[in-house]
């Protein structure tokens, strides 16, 4: 029992020192004093995320994550000094563009917040401002693959969820409206909708 013990001391020992010149490997100072750390050890194997620390500020970092095959997947910026501008993005496994989000310091009616790609580049998705402020509501327009606008309504928070209301439009195809929505949130069961046809 006790080689045994001996034996289990030595190798969480020697995990510990292969650990430790794991990280040193892992993590690289450059010439600007950014510190790269490179994640490679999960239960698949492969690279899931780069992190870099840009000088003092260790709230300024980049995050890029990967598949499994290594493609690139998404990227997350975070900075204390530029609060306007990309915050994240996303990319289909060929490269392209997936979605885009921004981060907005100071905003205006009409600023986009976020804006979703099919993979053939045509926006699917996108919200945008409707009032000096980054408070709800937000204007969600989606988009067939087609490029014709599909819905347009407004999302608002209520009872701590983002739901529609307000009038919804929905369209065809070929971009006729055939279908409104009026969202008219209250209490639960006394929340309602109605639905006008047009087609």
């Amino acid at each position: 029992m006790k080689k045994l013990l001996i034996v289990s001391i030595f190798f969480v020992g020697i995990l510990a020192c292969v650990q430790r010149i794991e990280e040193k490997k892992i993590s690289e100072a450059t010439p600007s004093n950014s510190v790269r750390i490179k994640e490679s050890n999960t239960p698949e194997g492969f690279l899931r995320y780069e992190y870099y620390i840009n000088g003092n500020k260790a709230a300024d970092y980049i995050k890029t994550y990967y598949t499994k095959g290594g493609q690139l997947e998404s990227v997350y910026y975070m900075s204390s000094y530029q609060r306007d501008g990309i915050s994240s993005q996303g990319f289909y496994p060929d490269g392209k563009l997936k979605f885009i989000r921004y981060v907005r310091d100071e905003v205006k009616k009409g600023d986009v917040l976020y804006v979703n790609y099919y993979p053939n580049g045509q926006i699917n998705h996108i919200e945008t401002i409707v009032t000096d402020s980054l408070e709800l509501p937000k204007l969600t327009t989606i988009y067939f693959e087609n490029g014709v606008k599909q819905y347009e309504g407004f999302m608002d928070m209520y009872n701590a969820t983002t739901i529609p209301v307000g009038l919804w439009k929905t369209y065809d195809e070929k971009g006729d409206l055939i279908e409104t929505t009026y969202y008219h949130p209250d209490e639960f069961g006394k929340d309602y909708k109605i639905v006008t046809q047009y087609k």
